[in-house]
């Protein structure tokens, strides 16, 4: 007997293939109508219930981009982030690619989901999401990241291992005014971290701009000391170079009325 491909026979196990299954053996129905009935069947679900989870997805919960470092678990705000272990076009990959660079690529894309929604996972998450240890992931990280495809992970939004060598040219660009879809292909950041990068920069500047001091503007922002820092290390480095120094005053200048009011209030 003639054994199907791998990716057919898990092509029969998610909800779709099963439900096309059904309606073959119940009603006796032809391949092709079953098929119609239940596209149509899972189109109906998403139009009913749009934030229910898809095949291959899970719940994880993470702490939320915005909580500083140093904080204790329990008094964090979290987020219910859903993350895609399996996707359908994840049996061609590996069959193209490999096992282990399959699994890279699932720590990419769910990485990148939870930045997306508001939550980074941190190297603990992603072990115990993907069942490896914590240097296991990191490797993953190392690998990918010589590959330039960047993982955000929840170190970048606090004290660890943070460093301004990516933001720099994020924030360069974007005060030359290239987009900000653009610029997260250029630097192969996702759009969101892209936009989280460029709104804490503007936040720091302005506040520093306007005489605050760091510790000041550590409380207004909700960020640590140590990026304010960076962002303010970061500002007079631009301030001071020809090229950017005149676009970054008119940028400062468009979006002060918008941030500084809005900053002042959570910081009073």
């Amino acid at each position: 007997m003639k054994t199907k491909p791998a990716r057919d026979r898990l092509s029969e196990k998610n909800s779709r293939g099963l439900l096309v299954n059904h309606l073959r053996t119940r009603y006796a129905f032809s391949p092709a109508m079953a098929e119609v009935l239940a596209e149509d069947a899972l189109y109906l679900r998403i139009l009913t219930a749009p934030g229910s989870r898809r095949d291959g997805q899970i719940v994880w919960y993470a702490v939320k981009s915005t909580e500083p470092a140093g904080k204790a678990l329990k008094d964090c705000e979290y987020v219910a982030v859903t993350l895609t272990l399996h996707h359908p076009d994840d049996v061609a990959y590996r069959h193209q690619h490999g096992l282990l660079n399959l699994r890279r690529h699932i720590l990419k894309r769910i990485s990148d989901e939870a930045v997306a929604q508001g939550a980074p996972l941190t190297h603990e998450d992603l072990g115990a999401i993907l069942l490896m240890d914590r240097g296991t992931v990191a490797d993953h990280i190392a690998v990918l990241e010589a590959w330039e495809e960047a993982v955000i992970t929840r170190a970048h939004f606090t004290d660890a291992g943070r460093t301004v060598t990516h933001k720099r040219p994020i924030i360069k660009l974007f005060l030359l005014s290239v987009p900000e879809t653009k610029i997260a292909r250029r630097t192969g950041h996702t759009l969101a971290s892209v936009e989280i990068y460029i709104d804490g920069f503007l936040r720091v500047a302005l506040t520093h701009r306007n005489g605050d001091a760091p510790q000041l503007i550590s409380r207004i922002t909700g960020f640590s000391l140590f990026l304010v820092d960076e962002y303010i290390s970061l500002y007079e480095e631009l301030a001071a170079d020809e090229t950017f120094a005149v676009p970054l005053r008119k940028t400062l200048d468009f979006y002060a009325d918008e941030l500084l009011p809005r900053q002042a209030k959570k910081g009073g």
